[in-house]
């Protein structure tokens, strides 16, 4: 029986918003100084908690019609798209994220390889065995960093979708949040997906939480955990 995926958007975060954008931009030291030999004069740059695209404007104090502007990518390096499967239905996604134009409609699937790699394994086992299609909502946007789900700048801001805030354990790609096949629901059958995970974790030599953990259910999702042991 051939099955077709679906992608659905609901309840997810994005920072492309109006506001003041200073509040969540980088700093650039401020600093003079001679140039040296080559012409460069080097500052430092601390990146801001949310990822993507900066720019930045270099100018001369007593003649500002000198300038420059550069771009500044800033991201977790090395996080992929988790792809299509019959095994899970992607939701949540939103083009009102910070990412690449490419991925414009799925800006929220984006994790560390061993994370992407667990969550394929273990939807399709956990499918074989149980015949349950699970769903996958956000796990970190295409270049990381804060999620701003209440538009505010502020990952520590509640709003209607987010009372708590929310999401500032999603910046690095090794967090999930999953559902059983209905929105909010849990897993039918927990005891098989525990089963499922305390083998991927020897298998792929990773911590994965279970849902047989505490804390691992919030609110209307699983909170999944996906980490190389060290």
């Amino acid at each position: 029986m051939e099955r077709k995926q679906r992608f659905e958007n609901y309840s997810s975060g994005g920072h492309d918003h109006n506001g003041n954008r200073n509040s969540y931009a980088g700093k650039l030291d401020f600093y003079t100084g001679m140039t040296d030999s080559s012409g460069r004069l080097t500052n430092i740059y601390t990146a801001g908690k949310f990822g993507g695209i900066e720019k930045i404007v270099v100018y001369l104090a007593d003649d500002t019609t000198l300038r420059d502007t550069a771009e500044i990518v800033v991201a977790i390096p090395g996080l992929a798209l988790l792809p299509e499967s019959p095994y899970y239905l992607k939701v949540g996604g939103t083009k009102y994220h910070h990412g690449p134009p490419r991925y414009q409609d799925d800006h929220n699937h984006w994790g560390r390889d061993y994370l992407v790699q667990a969550l394929q394994l273990m939807a399709q086992a956990y499918y074989d065995r149980v015949g349950e299609i699970i769903r996958i909502n956000d796990i970190s946007l295409p270049y990381g960093g804060q999620l701003d789900i209440c538009g505010t700048w502020d990952y520590r801001d509640g709003c209607d979708i987010a009372r708590r805030g929310g999401h500032s354990s999603h910046r690095t790609g090794e967090n999930a949040d999953i559902t059983g096949a209905q929105q909010g629901s849990r897993f039918q059958n927990e005891i098989v997906m525990d089963e499922i995970i305390v083998n991927l974790r020897d298998t792929l030599n990773l911590n994965i939480s279970s849902p047989l953990e505490r804390n691992v259910w919030h609110g209307n999702h699983y909170h999944f955990t996906i980490t190389p042991r060290r």
